[in-house]
């Protein structure tokens, strides 16, 4: 699984970045959806949609998660202001290293353009919520700003959703997302 850019750490880490995931980017992605309890957020970053999430939902509890050594010590640095509501973990999102039900929400900002088996982290993801969970977030689709990220690190995109689209997708209840779970006579 590859990690960030230079470019992307540092836009990541950014005042700007902050500002807009707290005034622009959670209140579109997640609009109504009440998040509870036990919450992951894939691909943390730096930790600052994990922050700003802890300061809107006091009742929450977040395990940041990220490939990236660098951001997760970012994230580390950021969240400590939390104490207990707050951890940082080491996760690839094709392969998370949680029980099966063991979270009520699982968040995912522009993460999964960076996972190339991103079918196996849905999957995962499935795995991973409670019966009735949230799945919130959103994620870069083939854009300008896509192909100039991804070209500063000869990865490729692994997200393709439908041309014309702007966002992959914003909310659903994990009911709604394929299970990784074999099926009766598998």
């Amino acid at each position: 699984m590859p990690v960030m850019s230079t470019l992307e750490q540092a836009f990541c880490r950014s005042r700007p970045w902050q500002a807009f995931t707290r005034r622009v980017a959670l209140p579109w992605a997640l609009g109504a959806v009440d998040l509870r309890g036990d919450v992951l957020e894939l691909g943390s970053g730096s930790g600052a949609t994990a922050a700003a999430l802890l300061d809107c939902y006091p009742d929450i509890r977040i395990t940041a998660s990220d490939v990236d050594p660098a951001m997760r010590a970012a994230a580390s640095h950021r969240l400590t202001r939390y104490g207990d509501r707050a951890h940082v973990r080491e996760a690839d999102a094709t392969r998370l290293p949680f029980d099966a039900g063991s979270f009520d929400g699982v968040i995912s900002f522009i993460m999964l353009d960076h996972v190339i088996d991103w079918e196996r982290a849905v999957a995962e993801i499935a795995r991973v919520l409670r019966p009735g969970g949230i799945l919130a977030g959103y994620d870069l689709v083939e854009s300008r700003l896509s192909r100039l990220t991804t070209a500063s690190t000869s990865r490729p995109t692994a997200w393709r959703p439908r041309p014309g689209s702007e966002h992959a997708w914003a909310s659903c209840r994990s009911s709604t997302l394929p299970s990784s779970r074999p099926s009766a006579g598998s």
